[in-house]
């Protein structure tokens, strides 16, 4: 029967985190499978090797795959997990055609791992207490002393006393050496070409925590000075020439709805330059999507002279690239569809792509040419047969154009009753991401209407500030996108509406 219903859920397939190896000849990524028996997600990495494809793991908890920079080896993180026990978390490493072996395993997770230049360590992230005492996990404890905010974060359960820092582990294992010791939290960062030091991104301020500030940290002799203060940034990438820092940041010129824009930071003069990209959109991935696996793949990653970064416009994402010398270029600038993440190797870029009606699958660009490497789900969608969405577009009452999209049932008898669904941040979008929701409820015979009110991302930063206004003007735009929904599309009963959304949208 076409269509897709709740229980098709575990025929999903989510493929995400590509790694490019570094000639570019091959390309790790994770497969996730949902296991509704244990409640779990289950992942396990695959290469593709330029001919096929084919599992190097078993799993279930297998995530994060990166190469060794002579691309011998392969390291990725395992998270095992028994019940009424913390989960441990083991930093792998892997010589294909042979057993992994673990760097380390303890309970304090694991991110971001990234090989050194000259493949002798691997940095990582992970939350540990600055303590030394003995550490009891939170289930155990009989009260919890909270003194820091935030105390939780989702995925992550509490993390009030175990800041997330910089860590290094020698690639034949040993015990991990704690790099910082910051009582606020480390995000992204990146190695030198000499491996001899790291920079890095760190939350500046516990109470406004929206600033941050860039930091560099000689692994060598401990040297750690700041380059940047209250500004807020995405990512980092040392770009190959040495004397650069490449950063997707902004300075909150808009508070949190300001877009992240590509910068250089030259290491010489403390000269730091924006990027004309030509664009006023963000530079994230904002489009929401239901169909995603773990990754870590970076936002922003250099070769060579460039900078590589995905741009988010109208409920899809491009894939760019510039230079400090002022050379921008448009890689892929799909029409209908999300580039989701990317992974650059010599001459070659793998990717993740989807629309509202395709999962995510497997691609490479070479040489200037597209081509799919994984079929995944082509046996389920072939079987669901879903409809794609229709795009329309609104005017809010003061003029403002509005995008949405009208997922209708494949058969409609008579008129079908329809949700307007509205989604969180507010500065996300939807668009051409794939929703097992909103086709559930189209194959059940419900449409789906769904759109981006101001507040939304992928447009100008004057669209995505509605400061003051939340609550107002967004609402205005979704009753715009709904009255004209009921007209352009007569096949909705304009009294069988329902609405539902997530996070913000519950406001």
């Amino acid at each position: 029967m076409p269509g897709l219903r709740p229980e098709d859920l575990a025929r999903l397939v989510l493929v995400s985190s590509p790694s490019a190896s570094p000639d570019g000849s091959r390309a790790l990524f994770v497969v996730t499978r949902p296991n509704l028996q244990q409640n779990r997600y289950d992942s396990s990495i695959w290469l593709h090797d330029g001919k096929g494809y084919y599992p190097l793991t078993s799993g279930p908890g297998d995530a994060c795959p990166s190469w060794s920079p002579d691309g011998s080896l392969i390291s990725f993180i395992r998270t095992v997990r028994q019940e009424g026990q913390p989960p441990q978390f083991s930093l792998m490493v892997l010589r294909p055609g042979h057993e992994p072996y673990a760097l380390f395993t303890w309970p304090f997770g694991v991110s971001s791992p990234s090989w050194s230049p000259r493949g002798d360590y691997i940095a990582f992230t992970a939350r540990r207490p600055l303590t030394n005492e003995e550490w009891k996990d939170y289930s155990k404890r009989e009260v919890l002393l909270v003194e820091r905010l935030p105390p939780f974060f989702n995925g992550e359960g509490f993390t009030f006393d175990r800041p997330r820092n910089l860590y290094l582990v020698d690639a034949r294992g040993g015990e991990p050496r704690r790099l910082t010791s910051h009582g606020l939290d480390v995000g992204d960062f990146s190695w030198s070409p000499d491996g001899k030091r790291l920079a890095y991104v760190k939350q500046l301020d516990e109470v406004q925590a929206q600033y941050d500030e860039l930091r560099l940290l000689n692994v060598e002799t401990g040297e750690d000075v700041q380059l940047l203060s209250k500004v807020s940034i995405a990512s980092v990438a040392w770009m190959p020439d040495g004397n650069r820092l490449a950063l997707l940041m902004h300075r909150l010129e808009r508070g949190l709805s300001s877009h992240y824009r590509l910068y250089f930071y030259d290491l010489k003069t403390g000269e730091l330059t924006k990027a004309d990209v030509g664009l006023d959109r963000n530079l994230l991935n904002g489009v929401n999507s239901e169909a995603r696996g773990p990754s870590c793949s970076r936002p922003l990653q250099a070769w060579g002279e460039w900078a590589y970064f995905l741009v988010h416009d109208a409920g899809r994402t491009w894939l760019y690239r510039a230079s400090a010398s002022g050379r921008v270029e448009p890689l892929l600038r799909p029409e209908d569809a999300v580039i989701d993440e990317f992974s650059v190797g010599q001459e070659v870029i793998y990717y993740t792509r989807m629309t509202e009606s395709e999962l995510k699958e497997l691609y490479v660009l070479r040489g200037g040419e597209s081509a799919r490497l994984t079929d995944f789900n082509s046996e389920l969608l072939r079987q669901a047969s879903l409809p794609r969405a229709i795009k329309a577009k609104a005017r809010s009452r003061d003029g403002t154009e509005l995008d949405y999209w009208v997922l209708m049932p494949r058969e409609v008898k008579g008129k079908a009753p329809w949700v307007l669904y509205i989604h969180g941040g507010p500065k996300t979008s939807y668009g051409y991401g794939f929703m097992f929701t909103f086709h559930v409820l189209a194959s059940s015979g419900v449409a789906v209407v769904y759109g981006n009110p101001r507040g939304s991302d992928g447009y100008s930063e004057e669209f995505a500030d509605i400061r003051g206004r939340w609550g107002t003007v967004d609402y205005e735009d979704l009753m715009a996108i709904a009255d004209d929904a009921i007209a352009k599309f007569p096949q909705l009963e304009p009294s069988r509406a329902g609405v539902a959304g997530g996070a913000t949208a519950a406001s």
